[in-house]
């Protein structure tokens, strides 16, 4: 099988020797559409069928044209969105996408961790650089990685810890966080009497 994510390795094989050998690949949108190694490698730009042409001139000066038809099979593309950072003692969940048939396997590339999970998804939360491999029934595969950062919960401070009020008097109580730029949310749990505002 050929896929279209693989360097595909061309060999030439010719009698008498040849002076020069130029491939077209029939890939011109690749921008490495030629080659004249013996036996080049490369990469097509997309699934479909490729006519790859083989010019030979030999030392005695003939020459020859050979093609063949190539067919490139697609692969999986897993995207696993932007890095991520979450709170220590959390955790978040990867998902590489559904595919048919397909096998999964997921790698903590930080600590050289093989197969660490199997299924289309993978729930984490420790920091790390994850990878995975999605491998088609055809044996076209695919990776993905995406970075996983932690960070502390913030810590907040407010002054005072408790405050008396007159009815109509304002709360006005100040929160400070060890977090720079960090936001707040509210909450009142009332004990007795009416809340408003």
């Amino acid at each position: 099988y050929d896929c279209v994510n693989q360097q595909i390795l061309f060999h030439s094989i010719t009698w008498p020797p040849a002076d020069s050998i130029h491939w077209d690949f029939g890939d011109p949108s690749s921008g490495a559409n030629t080659s004249d190694q013996a036996d080049p490698t490369h990469l097509f730009t997309a699934p479909g069928s490729y006519t790859v042409t083989l010019f030979i001139r030999h030392n005695d000066q003939r020459t020859d044209t050979t093609s063949q038809v190539i067919n490139i099979l697609p692969a999986p593309n897993p995207q696993l969105g932007p890095d991520r950072t979450i709170c220590l003692g959390n955790t978040t969940t990867f998902d590489a996408g559904f595919c048919t048939g397909c096998t999964y396997i997921w790698s903590n590339l930080t600590l050289g961790l093989l197969n660490i999970g199997n299924a289309q998804t993978y729930t984490t939360g420790n920091a790390a650089l994850y990878q995975v491999q999605v491998t088609m029934p055809d044996g076209c595969f695919g990776d993905g990685t995406v970075n996983l950062f932690t960070t502390p919960p913030p810590q907040l401070t407010n002054n005072p810890l408790s405050k008396t009020i007159c009815s109509g008097d304002s709360t006005h109580i100040p929160l400070t966080s060890n977090i720079p730029g960090a936001t707040f949310h509210w909450t009142a749990t009332l004990t007795s009497g009416n809340i408003t505002g």
